[in-house]
C-alpha cells in the first residue's frame, strides 16, 4: 500500500474543520446541503461524488435551486475539464460538482467547503484514506481556514467514517457532528 507524508509546512489538516452529517437517503443528504448553504458563508465549494450518475444528478437538482454550478467528471475531454475548472478558477460558478477525478491537483484559492457527498472507498468498499485525504485537501489552502463535510446516510457510511479517523494521518483527524436540520414532509395517502 502506498502511502502519501506530507512535509510539516504542508500538512493543511490543521486548518480544516472536518465534520459529518447523519442523513437516511441521497434527497436528505441534498436537503442537507442546502441547508448548508443557507446557514454558511462559503466563497466556492467542491462537492465529491461517487459516480458520474449521481454526480449529474447533485448538478442538476443545485442547478434548480439556483446556484452557479460546474460539473467535472472522466468522460469530459481534455478542453471541457480545462473549460469548467477555468470557469471555476474564475469565481464564474461557485459550486464544483465533480468525482474523484478533480482530487487531486486542483488549487483554488477561494475553496472554504469540500462536501463528500459520497465517501470515497476502494475496489473492496473499505475507506479509501489516500483520496480523503485528497479531497479535503482542495480547501484550508494557502494558510485559509476550511471545512470538510461528510454526508453518512448508512452504517456502511459511519463504519468508512470511522476508517477514516482510525486512519494513520501525518496530523490527528477528529471528526464532529455537524447537526443539520432535514425537514421532511410527511406524505399523505
Amino acid at each position: 500500500m502506498l502511502r502519501f507524508l506530507l512535509k510539516r509546512e504542508e500538512e493543511t489538516l490543521d486548518t480544516i474543520k472536518q465534520f459529518f452529517v447523519l442523513c437516511k437517503e441521497k434527497e436528505d443528504k441534498f436537503t442537507a446541503l442546502c441547508n448548508l448553504y443557507g446557514s454558511l458563508t462559503i466563497a466556492q465549494a467542491m462537492i465529491f461524488c461517487h459516480t458520474r450518475k449521481m454526480a449529474a444528478w447533485l448538478a442538476a437538482h443545485l442547478t434548480k435551486e439556483g446556484h452557479q454550478v460546474g460539473l467535472l467528471s472522466g468522460e469530459m475531454t481534455v478542453e471541457q475539464r480545462a473549460n469548467v475548472i477555468e470557469r471555476f478558477r474564475d469565481g464564474r460558478e461557485k459550486v464544483l460538482v465533480t468525482t474523484n477525478v478533480c482530487s487531486r491537483g486542483i488549487d483554488v484559492e477561494q475553496v472554504s467547503l469540500v462536501v463528500n457527498f459520497d465517501l470515497p472507498v476502494n475496489m473492496d468498499g473499505s475507506a479509501d484514506n489516500e483520496t480523503y485525504l485528497h479531497r479535503i485537501g482542495r480547501t484550508g489552502r494557502f494558510g485559509r481556514r476550511g471545512f470538510a463535510v461528510n454526508m453518512v446516510e448508512s452504517k456502511h457510511s459511519m463504519d468508512i467514517i470511522k476508517q477514516i479517523e482510525m486512519f494513520k494521518m501525518p496530523v490527528s483527524v477528529d471528526f464532529g457532528v455537524l447537526s443539520v436540520f432535514v425537514w421532511m414532509e410527511e406524505k399523505k395517502n
